[in-house]
C-alpha cells in the first residue's frame, strides 16, 4: 500500500461511532469514499458513510455503530492508499522537499506546508539558513518529474 497521510480522529459525533476526521488532504472527499480501505493503526478499516460537517470530515466504518466501539480510535492517524486518488496530478505532501523556482532562479526547497485555515495555505520555503513564508496563491506551476515549483515573483518577500 502506498500511503497518503489523510488527516487525524480527533473526536466522535453522536452514540453511533460516527469518527470526526480534522483532515490535511485536500480531496479528503475523494479518498474517504464510501466503499474505500483506510488504514488507522495499521489495521484496514471499510468506510461505511461519509460527510462533510463544519471543517470536519466525518465518517462512519465497518460494522461499528456504537460510540464505545470507536473509542480506541481517539487521536489516530487515518491513511489511504493513493490508488484512490487517481487523476490528481499531485498532492500537497507531494510537494515536500521541492526545489524551488522564482525569476528561473533555484531559491530553496519547501520545508513544509501550513494550513492557516480551512482554505488558506503557506509554503515553508528555507532558503539561505532562513525561512521563508510564501502564500499557496503564488504557486504557477508544478513539475513532478524534476521535482521542483515555479513560484511568481514577490518583491519584498525575501527570495
Amino acid at each position: 500500500m502506498n500511503k497518503v497521510y489523510v488527516g487525524k480522529i480527533t473526536s466522535f459525533h453522536g452514540i453511533k461511532g460516527e469518527l470526526r476526521i480534522i483532515s490535511e488532504i485536500d480531496y479528503a472527499d475523494i479518498a474517504l469514499k464510501v466503499g474505500n480501505t483506510i488504514l488507522i493503526d495499521n489495521t484496514e478499516h471499510v468506510v461505511k458513510s461519509y460527510r462533510k460537517h463544519k471543517h470536519y470530515d466525518m465518517i462512519t466504518i465497518d460494522d461499528y455503530n456504537n460510540i464505545n466501539d470507536v473509542l480506541f480510535l481517539k487521536n489516530k492517524k487515518v491513511y489511504v492508499d493513493r490508488k484512490y486518488l487517481e487523476g490528481i496530478k499531485f498532492i500537497d505532501q507531494d510537494l515536500i522537499g521541492m526545489k524551488v523556482i522564482v525569476n528561473n532562479e533555484e531559491k530553496g526547497y519547501i520545508k513544509e506546508i501550513r494550513k492557516i485555515s480551512s482554505q488558506k495555505k503557506l509554503f515553508v520555503v528555507e532558503y539561505k539558513e532562513k525561512v521563508v513564508l510564501v502564500p499557496y496563491e503564488f504557486l504557477k506551476e508544478v513539475n513532478i518529474k524534476d521535482k521542483k515549483i515555479v513560484l511568481e515573483s514577490i518583491e519584498g518577500l525575501g527570495l
